[in-house]
């Protein structure tokens, strides 16, 4: 399936485009789909995106995430599958953004 993921704020810059498209299985998750941004876009994205502590990789603190227009929570939804978070069958898009971004 098709994630169509769009970044604000300061990813923008760091990534040089507003949006990416990627292929992920059914199966994938949001997180899933950070990661592979991750290892495709080096390392300035990955330390941006993400931590690594204790030998786990997690979401960094700053990184906010949104699927449609539902912000994810970090605890339920953030290593669900897509397929259990889709709504219909409209393409997934992902929002990546700053967790503090003035309007």
């Amino acid at each position: 399936m098709e994630v169509r993921v769009k970044f604000y704020g300061n990813f923008r810059p760091l990534l040089g485009t507003s949006e990416v498209r990627v292929e992920v299985g059914e199966q994938s998750t949001p997180f899933d789909v950070v990661r592979l941004l991750a290892e495709q876009c080096g390392p300035k994205v990955r330390a941006a995106l993400l931590v690594e502590r204790d030998e786990k990789v997690r979401l960094q603190s700053g990184v906010r995430m949104a699927m449609g227009d539902e912000i994810i929570d970090f605890v339920s939804d953030l290593y669900k599958p897509f397929i259990e978070q889709m709504k219909s069958s409209t393409p997934i898009e992902l929002f990546i953004f700053p967790g503090l971004v003035g309007g």
